[in-house]
């Protein structure tokens, strides 16, 4: 039997219960404590500055914001301006928090610098 349409799809955006458990390779990580959202400590409620984000895949202090939720204050979308590391600041700290990123996944300045060109996506050809 088939879920009714106006069922949610995803329980573990509904229920924290149901929400994803780091594996036993990915060590736990406590959350980092942070002001409430909109309250005078939290830099990133209500204002277009990211100054308090850094990328946690590169360390660069250059984020844009992508996008931001419809209701202030919920959540932003983040990008790094020099490798192009995108995140949902509502996204576990392993990945928001340069801390709890996998260092096995970190990158340096040096290792951006040497990586190789990411390829041209050809033109469609005509049918």
């Amino acid at each position: 039997m088939n879920a009714p349409m106006n069922a949610p799809l995803d329980n573990a955006r509904n229920d924290p219960a149901h929400a994803p458990q780091p594996s036993a390779s990915e060590p736990a990580v406590e959350p980092a404590s942070e002001p409430a959202l909109g309250s005078s400590a939290d830099s990133r409620a209500g204002s277009p500055s990211n100054s308090s984000w850094i990328c946690p895949r590169c360390a660069c202090d250059a984020i844009a914001t992508v996008a931001t939720s419809p209701v202030p204050g919920v959540w932003d979308v983040l990008r790094c301006e020099r490798c192009c590391y995108l995140w949902r600041s509502t996204e576990p700290a392993r990945r928001t928090r340069r801390e709890a990123y996998p260092v096995e996944f970190r990158m340096s300045g040096a290792d951006l610098d040497n990586a190789p060109e990411v390829p041209a996506v050809p033109p469609l050809e005509a049918r």
